[in-house]
């Protein structure tokens, strides 16, 4: 508890120094050199208004965790190894955040792998086993590009990536390291084809979901992009691409997903894949406004769902909730205004990032192809945000909720705070970081076209709610490479080799190899080392005989 309030303290005052930032243009660099080698060695961080206020939200999230964990974690016997855990990932944030040095940068993006496996395996079963080894090794591919850009700059006069990114004198260097440095970011934030790995990550407990992989640890992939993005040349259409196929797998999977972390897992990669799109068409602001809101309400509605699932024995199925208004007013509307948010319900947190996303989108005429799929992307996002407040709202009463809510004081009170961000956040931020606005000549349809789209995704909504699971029924298949992300999590799982060959793998490994070399060489010494004892038993010889003629044996081998 003490904790979680000193770090709401820091996240006001680092915001409130943030602001400063912005306004004066102010920008703080610290570097210590301890000297030697071929390059500079030594640490370098780099605070700006864009570091200084996204590690201020990492911290007021993680001072709302840690909070809520009072009630949540209540009787674990592990909660001291949760709470180190969690300090160890803000304190591997803040090197991710603020360092400018490849090497500090490699600790922190190291130590967010390790910190998360840790918590993906928390509850040891074989499933969060096999989540966190899913989990661990997704993340090692780009952790090792990363390491192959401290390699490729240990010959050079500096370790600083900003720096480097942002010459022009050695363009093919510098677009080697962005690309080395898309590799991290895109399996950092999960996406395609490292997007099996989030929703595998849900078997974490529901603080540690709604932390580190839905709000703060998630987005530190697209924050690293947004250091180096205006870099990226003609990398960015290979993450243009990836961003796209993101967001629609997710939007459609998450509407075939009844499990309800899995769907808020989805709807996180859905959003990531909207993030890394702006930042490829060179639009930054863009992207780091709407992770900060996104961080706010995803935040909120993990909580809520941490509440219900707390309270009804871990029941998961989003189909079992009902009646959560009457029985759990906070949890209720806490849920239903952060999907609100997130379907971007006007004047909501929500509503401003994705309302400027739509406009830009239709200012820019390059791809109206592109265009109808954000379009399409955000009717789903809306479609599955709907299922997500209508089930535990208005359902009917199954037994899934039990458990009196308000005995929760610490949860509720977590749950309050980031309920009020999550309605006046948007405009907060929206007046923080565009404090001066540009004038924007639109019809009137296309400025009401995010009010028509959250109709459309309810309508659509609501039709999917009532003949979803007859569309399951008729295409089976269908549904399967819809609702299970392409296939996305069976292929990573590599079942070819499984399947296919793992029968001779067994066969030739297991029962040649492992009989005949490995236990089949000891087995052979031992035997022949037993003779040879049996030998010189018969011939009697004492131990200090035997002692003596080795050292008598040793000697005429030296001279």
């Amino acid at each position: 508890m003490r904790v979680g309030m000193m770090l709401l303290g820091v996240s006001l005052l680092l915001l409130i120094y943030g602001m400063k930032m912005i306004f004066c243009e102010k920008v703080i660099y610290l570097s210590y050199d301890f000297g030697g080698g071929v390059a500079e060695v030594g640490v370098e961080f780099l605070f700006d208004w864009v570091s200084v206020m996204f590690y201020s939200i990492v911290l007021l999230i993680s001072g709302m965790i840690l909070i809520y964990s009072e009630d949540y974690m209540k009787g674990d016997k592990s909660v001291d190894r949760f709470m180190y855990m969690m300090v160890g990932f803000i304190t591997s944030m803040g090197l991710v955040v603020f360092s400018s040095n490849l090497i500090l940068l490699l600790f922190g993006w190291d130590g967010l792998g390790l910190v998360s496996y840790c918590l993906v395996i928390y509850y040891q079963n074989s499933s969060s086993f096999n989540a966190g080894m899913i989990t661990i090794l997704m993340n090692r591919i780009g952790d090792v590009g990363l390491l192959v850009c401290v390699g490729l700059m240990m010959g050079m006069f500096s370790l600083n990536y900003v720096w480097y990114v942002s010459i022009e004198i050695i363009w093919e260097f510098s677009l080697l390291l962005v690309g080395l440095m898309m590799l991290a970011g895109m399996t950092k934030s999960a996406q395609i084809p490292f997007s099996a790995w989030l929703p595998a990550a849900m078997a974490a407990p529901t603080p540690v979901s709604s932390l580190v992989h839905s709000s703060t640890l998630v987005a530190a992939g697209v924050f690293l992009l947004i250091r180096v993005g205006e870099c990226l040349g003609s990398l960015g259409s290979v993450l243009f691409m990836s961003g796209v196929l993101t967001m629609m797998m997710a939007g459609v999977g998450a509407n075939f997903e009844s499990d309800l972390k899995k769907v808020i897992a989805l709807s996180t990669l859905s959003q990531l894949g909207i993030m890394m799109m702006i930042v490829s068409l060179g639009q930054w602001y863009m992207a780091y406004f709407h992770m900060m809101i996104h961080a706010l309400f995803k935040a909120m509605m993990f909580m809520c769902v941490g509440g219900m699932i707390h309270g009804s024995a871990g029941n998961q199925d989003v189909r079992m909730f009902g009646g959560m208004m009457f029985s759990s007013p906070m949890v209720g509307v806490g849920l239903s205004v952060s999907s609100m948010a997130l379907m971007g319900y006007p004047f909501l947190a929500g509503f401003y990032s994705k309302d400027l996303i739509l406009e830009y989108m239709s200012f820019d005429k390059s791809n109206m192809f592109i265009f109808l799929l954000l379009v399409f992307s955000f009717i789903m996002t809306v479609s599955y945000s709907l299922k997500i407040g209508f089930y535990p709202m208005w359902g009917a009463v199954k037994g899934g909720n039990f458990m009196n809510y308000m005995e929760m004081k610490y949860m509720n009170v977590s749950m309050l705070m980031l309920f009020i961000l999550s309605i006046i956040g948007g405009a907060m931020f929206s007046w923080i970081i565009f404090p001066f606005g540009n004038m924007m000549m639109m019809t009137g349809l296309e400025k009401m076209m995010g009010v028509l789209i959250v109709m459309m995704g309810a309508w659509v909504g609501f039709g999917s709610l009532i003949i979803g699971s007859k569309i399951m029924k008729w295409g089976v298949w269908l549904g399967s490479f819809l609702g299970g992300m392409w296939f996305m999590g069976s292929l990573s799982g590599n079942p070819i080799l499984k399947v296919m060959i793992g029968g001779d793998v067994y066969l030739v490994g297991d029962m040649v190899w492992n009989e005949y070399f490995v236990l089949g060489v000891p087995s052979l010494i031992m035997s022949k080392s037993c003779k040879i004892i049996e030998g010189l038993q018969m011939i009697e010889l004492s131990n200090f005989l035997m002692c003596l003629l080795l050292i008598v044996s040793f000697f005429i081998v030296i001279l």
